[in-house]
């Protein structure tokens, strides 16, 4: 009930405030781990936060200490299970039934549809060039006049998260573009082609084409120059391997050179996340790759609505437009097949022809009154400010332009009172003990730290270090949620931190949304992780001050299980394996949105 949104909002002073605002008695805080170049900020907020909170006389202490207070002074002895102990407006879980998922996702549509349509209020083209400068959003028909009639359909993510071809959707794609006679251009994540390779062999036999999105679907942007180039070479590598096996046969589109025009073949890249930096764009020069982006995009990832997407898709489409929606896959973004649809059928309508982006890009200088001779990037929106390898200019001003935009939209969400609603958008979850029902919670409040140790094994970024002295300045306690496919190499300073009384919780091996998997599949990721926490406690157990989930006898109260939804996103099987297992799902009440 205490989270300020960090991973979008890099603003120190505006985190700490946001989280001081809805801190209360029980309350359950949520920042991000920082790191040396990733999230630094956080550091700074969580110092403040910390002050603040010395300042009114509140104690910080890790989940389980705020559990067993809650606990301690109850008039009743409690021999419920920790559940029972939410807030009461939580209604209760059903395994079979969606209604707490049903509610939260219908809540969330609703607040990224306005957010979304706030966003496009600004005119999308008008601000890309000095949003995104050096990336390619759209061709100009004033400087194009080749485009007109034409959009470039572009499709992220694909073919299919899970090699399991029942998950799989690029089937129904194609048919659905072979009935517009449409061509697109598939930004795969190569991670994901194994066991693909024949519908995507199909695809391109059919005359659309591959790109390179790299081979996990994450931001690359906290990458070196050295990690992005191999990621960069090794997705390229796969979709080479897509394009050879049908190189030569009928209809294939292999990013020939165009003689007749006299442009050279491109080679198409789409940062993932839509987050460039300055050694991205170093490498991409080096090889040759235009960063391609959008100026047609409905935010489908965030926004489960397909009437909604076509609509605002069709309302941002002209000429020389590059559009974007995300691979559908059964039980999984399975509206975008529907949005595609009433998409292409607006474009129909209004004579539009839909081609891939080397179609695009090839029109776009067929036409100029001069021979076109410069790279590619010389063909970008005029507004476009070059980048520089040097200077994070462009980078600076699109994070600021973000800050600012989900300042804005957690501040709205805010207004609606965070504890008042959470029973019923979280139902199920441990969000803050209510210190009416709870009375030992008066003056406490559990700090949670997420994401953590780190997401490189090197040292030099790790700074759990400086988060500990932190803690200890403010004699406060914590718990960490850990990723733990991040606990690699950083065994040692997570020890310091159990000595120290903290203590270690589930966050899933990796930071990704596991609501999509099934229940065999989260149970194993869930076991996984759980596994290499209990590693970390026994490594430490019995040395003093260690914090290792021992029951309290005094209290009666049962040690509990804590467990964290990346993203915060529950589905019924997750929710089954939960319980199976004694896990609780900790959210919050107090956090700045701080990512």
């Amino acid at each position: 009930d205490c989270y300020g949104n960090d991973p979008w909002i890099g603003d120190a002073d505006y985190l700490a405030q946001n989280m001081l605002d809805h801190a209360r008695d029980g309350s359950i805080a949520v920042i991000h781990m920082p790191e040396h170049g990733f999230r630094e900020y956080n550091l700074k907020a969580l110092r403040m936060f910390l002050e603040g909170l010395r300042e009114h006389g509140v104690q910080v202490v890790n989940l389980s200490t705020l559990h067993r207070e809650a606990h301690r002074h109850v008039e009743a002895p409690v021999s419920e299970p920790i559940e029972e102990s939410l807030a009461a407006s939580a209604s209760s879980w059903s395994v079979n039934s969606l209604v707490g998922e049903v509610r939260l996702t219908a809540w969330r549509t609703e607040f990224h549809k306005a957010c979304w349509t706030t966003v496009n209020t600004v005119g999308t083209r008008s601000v890309l060039g000095s949003v995104f400068p050096g990336s390619l959003c759209f061709y100009d028909r004033a400087k194009h006049p080749g485009v007109k009639g034409l959009l470039a359909l572009t499709l992220d993510d694909g073919p299919c998260r899970r090699r399991d071809g029942d998950f799989c959707m690029v089937a129904e794609i194609r048919e659905l573009l072979r009935e517009f006679d449409a061509q697109a251009t598939f930004f795969c994540c190569t991670d994901y082609v194994d066991g693909h390779e024949e519908v995507m062999h199909d695809l391109l036999r059919d005359g659309h084409e591959v790109a390179n999105h790299c081979p996990a679907d994450r931001s690359y942007a906290g990458d070196s120059e050295e990690a992005f180039e191999a990621a960069l070479l090794q997705s390229e590598g796969v979709c080479d391997g897509l394009r050879a096996a049908v190189a030569g046969q009928e209809g294939t589109s292999c990013r020939d050179t165009d003689a007749a025009s006299e442009v050279l073949a491109a080679r198409w890249f789409r940062a993932p996340h839509g987050r460039m930096s300055a050694p991205m764009k170093k490498v991409l020069d080096k090889h040759g790759f235009t960063n391609v982006l959008t100026d047609c995009y409905g935010n489908d990832p965030w926004i489960g609505d397909a009437d909604y997407l076509a609509q605002n898709m069709l309302d941002h489409a002209r000429d020389g437009s590059i559009a974007v929606i995300h691979m559908p896959e059964h039980g999984f973004r399975e509206y975008n097949l529907k949005a595609l649809r009433m998409f292409l059928e607006g474009l129909r309508e209004h004579g539009v022809q839909v081609v891939n982006l080397s179609t695009l890009h090839r029109e776009a200088h067929r036409h100029v009154e001069a021979p076109v001779s410069e790279p590619i990037e010389e063909s970008l929106a005029a507004s476009a400010s070059s980048w520089s390898v040097n200077s994070l200019v462009g980078e600076v001003r699109l994070t600021a332009w973000r800050t600012e935009f989900h300042k804005a939209c957690w501040t709205t969400v805010n207004t609606v009172g965070t504890r008042s609603v959470l029973g019923s958008v979280f139902p199920g979850s441990l969000c803050f003990y209510d210190r009416a029902k709870h009375p030992g919670v008066k003056g406490l409040l559990a700090l949670t730290l997420d994401d953590g140790p780190c997401r490189r094994r090197d040292g030099d970024f790790c700074m759990v270090a400086e988060i500990r002295e932190l803690l200890r300045e403010f004699d406060a306690q914590a718990t960490f949620f850990c990723c733990t496919d991040y606990v690699d190499g950083h065994e040692e300073v997570m020890h310091d931190l159990l000595r120290d009384g903290h203590e270690v919780a589930n966050h899933c091996p990796a930071d990704r949304s596991y609501a999509g998997d099934s229940e065999e599949a989260f149970e194993a990721a869930l076991l996984q992780s759980e596994g290499v926490c209990d590693g970390l406690r026994a490594a430490v157990a019995g040395q003093e001050g260690t914090s290792c989930r021992d029951t309290d006898a005094a209290s009666e109260v049962l040690a509990a299980r804590w467990f964290r939804a990346p993203h915060g996103r529950m589905s019924a099987p997750m929710k089954k394996v939960l319980d199976k297992h004694g896990f609780t799902n900790v959210l919050t009440d107090c956090y700045g949105n701080d990512p």
